[in-house]
């Protein structure tokens, strides 16, 4: 029997989306295992309790749950343990979930924890640094972008401006650097909507990307996992779409994230040219960042007259709700992913690396500390 902790939460703007990732998931864990809820605080406490499986609880206010901490692979409360620990599902969207920090800090305790390390997850979370990372020269195409830092735009907002759009023409996509859900994204025609567009997106973040925007793109998603046999590669799904999908109509315009604004997984024999080079792509960015567990991508299409450019957009460490619905279209259910994903990071985490090294420098260097 496997003891699995699903963790969520955390200081993030998308804080209540990794509470319904959460529910949902703890609902369709295999039978046999042992899993908890630990509830991460806005204010990054770890809690648990019996009522964190009723939504009401988040709702309502929270009250009533134990604070609970980790150590040598274990939880405990009070200095009490409470349970070794298997695994960590990881499903904090943005904030220290999505950043590669709750990795981190649940390595240092010998927690296995779904997901890219923290260094893949942080080098994913910064846009910019996807960006430049996916460069032509590494097989992917771009966009133009410009980034900059939120001290610097405060410190001459003109020469900032000036930057971009001597870079960008208008129309430009203005967003924060390393939030998802695309909360804070702008679209800005002119200059004065430029300026309206970094001010929100500096509310958001200490760092702003602006971005050619490319015009009427065919949007598309795919997701990735990795096993022991390789990375394998979900369904393509079309998005529907009249504008910038913007956090409104992802999670409050007539329905969930699982289905977006009339998309569903799709495998139109016109489009299998382009969902071939979305696999490819995926799978060569998951390699090239080295990422473990269940990403999902944002692809964005332009098609020209010298056929269709395929943008890798965005990977997205965390999706909402595990991207359950692009497998399911791949005949992987809900339950069999997350006990995929819990099993490779249990994999990883056992490979035997050295961490130890006996060099003598101590005693050799005694007189520098004595």
């Amino acid at each position: 029997m496997k003891n699995v902790l699903i963790v969520f939460g955390g200081r993030s703007v998308e804080h209540d989306i990794s509470i319904l990732t959460a529910l949902h998931a703890y609902k369709h864990t295999p039978e046999g295992w042992c899993v908890r809820l630990v509830y991460l605080t806005r204010d990054n406490v770890f809690v648990t309790g019996r009522r964190l499986a009723d939504l009401d609880f988040y709702i309502n206010g929270v009250r009533g749950a134990r604070e609970v901490h980790f150590s040598h692979g274990a939880m405990f409360r009070r200095g009490k343990k409470i349970c070794d620990v298997d695994a960590v599902l990881n499903c904090c969207h943005g904030g220290v979930g999505e950043g590669g920090e709750l990795a981190a800090f649940f390595r240092v305790h010998d927690i296995p924890t779904t997901g890219p390390n923290m260094v893949s997850a942080a080098n994913l979370m910064c846009k910019t640094t996807t960006r430049r990372v996916l460069t032509a020269a590494n097989g992917f195409p771009q966009p133009q972008f410009h980034s900059f830092s939120v001290a610097d735009y405060e410190k001459s907002p003109d020469s900032v401006v000036s930057a971009i759009e001597s870079v960008l023409p208008y129309p430009v996509i203005v967003k924060p650097n390393a939030l998802g859900s695309s909360i804070g994204i702008s679209t800005a025609t002119n200059r004065d909507e430029l300026v309206r567009a970094v001010d929100l997106a500096a509310t958001l973040d200490g760092r702003i990307i602006a971005e050619e925007l490319i015009a009427d793109p065919i949007e598309i998603n795919c997701a990735a996992y990795r096993d022991g046999t390789g990375v394998h590669l979900s369904k393509c799904m079309v998005i529907e779409k009249d504008a910038v999908y913007d956090f409104e109509q992802k999670y409050l315009a007539g329905g969930t994230a699982t289905h977006k604004k009339g998309g569903a997984p799709t495998e139109a024999p016109e489009m299998s040219a382009i969902f071939d080079e979305i696999r490819r792509q995926l799978r060569d960015a998951y390699e090239l960042f080295d990422v473990s567990g269940v990403v999902r991508a944002d692809f964005l299409v332009k098609m020209g007259d010298d056929g269709p450019t395929v943008y890798l957009n965005e990977v997205n460490t965390v999706p909402g709700f595990l991207s359950y619905h692009l497998w399911l279209a791949a005949g992987v259910s809900y339950t069999s992913l997350i006990e995929r994903v819990v099993t490779q990071a249990i994999t990883e985490s056992r490979a035997t690396k050295t961490t130890s090294f006996t060099s003598g420098v101590l005693a050799k260097n005694r007189s520098l500390v004595d």
